[in-house]
């Protein structure tokens, strides 16, 4: 999950705050953690990643590649 992802379920999370229920500090905190986790785990979630896939790449001679399921 990236920021864009997170944003767009801001939207989710106000409109059930305000219109349906009262949501609880725990759906909040998934949201959370599920965009910093999710986002920082992956190659490209982070401008540190980027760097040390790139470092990794030329110094062992490996190439990483991202699938998208």
């Amino acid at each position: 999950m990236n920021l864009a992802s997170v944003l767009r379920e801001l939207g989710v999370f106000e409109y059930l705050t305000v219109n349906v229920i009262r949501v609880s500090r725990e759906i909040f905190y998934a949201l959370l953690f599920g965009g910093v986790f999710g986002g920082n785990y992956t190659p490209i979630g982070s401008t540190a990643n980027i760097i040390a896939v790139s470092v990794a790449e030329k110094e062992r001679e490996l190439r990483l590649v991202v699938v998208s399921g």
